[in-house]
C-alpha cells in the first residue's frame, strides 16, 4: 500500500477492507477446518471449542464491506483488527500494526490515529459545530422555549441525528472505534439474514433527530453528552454511553474558566454559583448572566462534591468570596435534594475554606413543581436577581 498524504485512520480503513481473515486467523495460528465449505470456520478461541464454530465471512458493501468472524456458541463476534485484539490483548493501534504486518504493507507510527474517549468525543463536537444554524426544529425548540439560538449554538447545542458519524464509522474502522470508545455508538448483535452475517450493528446512543449538548469536564473538554427529545420522546433526555453521571456536573468547565478569568483580573472578587438540576436550569442562568452548575437529577452525588470542593479551593487561590445558592425543582424530590445539598456542601467548611450558602425556595404561593428554567423564563437579569434574591432563605 504507497503511502502518502493520508491520515493512518484512512489507512487501516483500506487495510481492512483489503484484508483476508482466513489468512490472518491462519497466522495467528488458529485451527481451521479443511472443508471447502463456505465461509470458512475456525476452533473459536474464546471458548473451549470441540467443533469449529467461528464463522470466517466478508459482509457488508461498497465501503463498508470487510470481512468478520462471528461465533454462535460464545457470540464473539468482529472484523480482523477485533480478531487480533482480543486474541493476543493487545490496543487498537497495535492490532492495526500486526495486521499490516500480516498483509505485507506499512502503517505510518508517526500519525497514529488517537483512539479514547477525547478522540472520539471531538468528532461528536465538531458535528455539532458544522450542523446547521438555520435549522427549523432548532430555531423552533429556541423560541418556545425562551432561548436565544446563538447562546445555544455558544454551548455547543444544535439539532442532529447520529447517522452521517455511523455512516463514517462503518467506512473507517479507526473512526468507529473512536465513537465506541467515547459512547457515541455502540456494536451490537450480529444478525443472520438471508444465510450470511451482516458486520456488527453499529447503534447510537439516541435514534432520530435530538437536541444534542456536550457536558464539560474540568479542563472544558467534553466528557459526555446528553440528548434531549424534541418531541413526547421518552426518556426525554439521553445520555451518551458509559457518561460518568455521577461524578459530572453540567458547567463546571465553564465555571473554572470563569473563576480564573475574573481572579486573574481582580482578587477578592465574589463568585456566586448556583446549583441546579438540569441542564437548561443551568442554561437559563446562564443565559441571564449567572453561574450555574447542574446535578444532573435531584439527588446532589460525592464525587460531585468533591468537584464542588475544588471551585471552593480556587476561589481561595484568588481571595475571592464565595457564595452558593442551591436552587432545585419545588417538587418534593427537589426539596428532599436541596436538604441533603445542603448537608453535603456545608461538609466542605471541614476544608477550613468559608462560603456562605442559601437556598432558593419559590415559596408557597408559587406552583411548586416549577423549576428553575420555567420560574426565571422570560425575566430581565434584573428581574431575575431581585426574584431569586427576595425567594433565598438561609439553609437552616
Amino acid at each position: 500500500m504507497a503511502k502518502g498524504p493520508k491520515t493512518a485512520a484512512s489507512d487501516i480503513a483500506r487495510l481492512v477492507e483489503q484484508t483476508d481473515i482466513t489468512t490472518v486467523a491462519e497466522r495467528l495460528g488458529l485451527h481451521l477446518d479443511n472443508r471447502s465449505r463456505r465461509p470458512r470456520r475456525a476452533l473459536c478461541p474464546f471458548h473451549n471449542d470441540k467443533d469449529p464454530s467461528l464463522h470466517l465471512y466478508r459482509s457488508g458493501s461498497g465501503q463498508t464491506e470487510r470481512d468478520h468472524y462471528h461465533c454462535y456458541v460464545c457470540g464473539a463476534h468482529g472484523d480482523a483488527i477485533s480478531l487480533i485484539q482480543n486474541y493476543e490483548k493487545v490496543s487498537f493501534w497495535e492490532a492495526a500494526q500486526r495486521l499490516a504486518e500480516i498483509e505485507g504493507v506499512e502503517l505510518g507510527a508517526t500519525r497514529q490515529p488517537v483512539i479514547d474517549r477525547s478522540s472520539g468525543a471531538a468528532l461528536l463536537s465538531k458535528r455539532l459545530e458544522t450542523s446547521s444554524a438555520a435549522d427549523t426544529k432548532f430555531i423552533a425548540f429556541c423560541q418556545e422555549r425562551g432561548f436565544q439560538p446563538e447562546f445555544l449554538r455558544s454551548k455547543g447545542a444544535a439539532n442532529i441525528s447520529l447517522d452521517d458519524l455511523i455512516k463514517n464509522a462503518r467506512a473507517d474502522r479507526a473512526v468507529e472505534e473512536q465513537l465506541v470508545e467515547a459512547g457515541i455508538l455502540r456494536r451490537g448483535e450480529a444478525g443472520e439474514p438471508a444465510g450470511d452475517l451482516y458486520g456488527p450493528r453499529l447503534r447510537g446512543f439516541f435514534h432520530g433527530s435530538r437536541i444534542v449538548l456536550p457536558i464539560d469536564g474540568p479542563r472544558g473538554d467534553p466528557v459526555g453528552f446528553a440528548a434531549r427529545a424534541l418531541d413526547g420522546s421518552k426518556p426525554k433526555y439521553l445520555y451518551s454511553y458509559d457518561f460518568p453521571r455521577r461524578t459530572s456536573l453540567y458547567g463546571e468547565g465553564r465555571v473554572l474558566h470563569a473563576v480564573r478569568e475574573r481572579g486573574q483580573a481582580n482578587r477578592n472578587t465574589t463568585f456566586e454559583i448556583f446549583l441546579v438540576e438540569g441542564i437548561f436550569d443551568a442554561l437559563r442562568l446562564e443565559q441571564l448572566g449567572f453561574l450555574a452548575l447542574a446535578v444532573l437529577g435531584a439527588q446532589i452525588t460525592p464525587g460531585q462534591v468533591e468537584s464542588i470542593g475544588r471551585i471552593q479551593e480556587l476561589v481561595a487561590q484568588y481571595d475571592g468570596e464565595l457564595r452558593f445558592h442551591i436552587f432545585l425543582d419545588g417538587d418534593e424530590a427537589g426539596r428532599r435534594g436541596a436538604y441533603d445539598a445542603t448537608l453535603q456542601l456545608l461538609r466542605l467548611l471541614q476544608q477550613g475554606l468559608p462560603f456562605a450558602l442559601k437556598v432558593v425556595a419559590t415559596g408557597p404561593k408559587d406552583d411548586l413543581k416549577v423549576d428553575p428554567d420555567t420560574f426565571l423564563r422570560d425575566m430581565t437579569p434584573e428581574t431575575a436577581r431581585e426574584k431569586l434574591l427576595a425567594a433565598s432563605v438561609g439553609p437552616l
